[in-house]
């Protein structure tokens, strides 16, 4: 996503924050998400950095989190405002990178192009 908002850079005008940190990627790919927020920062101040698990199996949930204060409930325009402020506030943050989710998601990566290249999946077409 780096390279494609590096190019398109007036969508970031619609973006409140950028994940920095995946708790299912690898180190190298957190490392450049959070040197790219680093550098999108300097034109897009608003910008704020997240950090998530992505949850995508039972033992991954939890690993890695960002803890926000509590928002006020209300209109949806009020909580917008109010989670904008807050994910510039965390309480607590946990990195944990999940080398087994890690390892999952390769294995099926790695299936999904052999299949796609063998004919049995259909190959997603280069949008842009």
């Amino acid at each position: 996503a780096g390279e494609y908002f590096r190019k398109k850079r007036e969508l970031l005008k619609n973006v409140e924050g950028i994940e920095v940190f995946n708790g299912q990627t690898f180190p190298r790919l957190n490392q450049k998400a959070q040197e790219f927020y680093d550098e999108m920062l300097k034109d897009f101040p608003y910008l704020t950095s997240i950090t998530s698990s992505d949850g995508n199996s039972f033992f991954e949930i939890g690993s890695s989190y960002m803890e926000i204060p509590r928002l006020k409930l209300g209109r949806w325009e009020i909580m917008r405002n109010d989670l904008k402020e807050k994910l510039k506030m965390p309480v607590s943050v946990q990195k944990t990178t999940s080398y087994a989710g890690m390892a999952v998601h390769s294995i099926e990566l790695i299936s999904i192009i052999a299949l796609m290249k063998l004919g049995f999946y259909p190959a997603i077409e280069n949008q842009q």
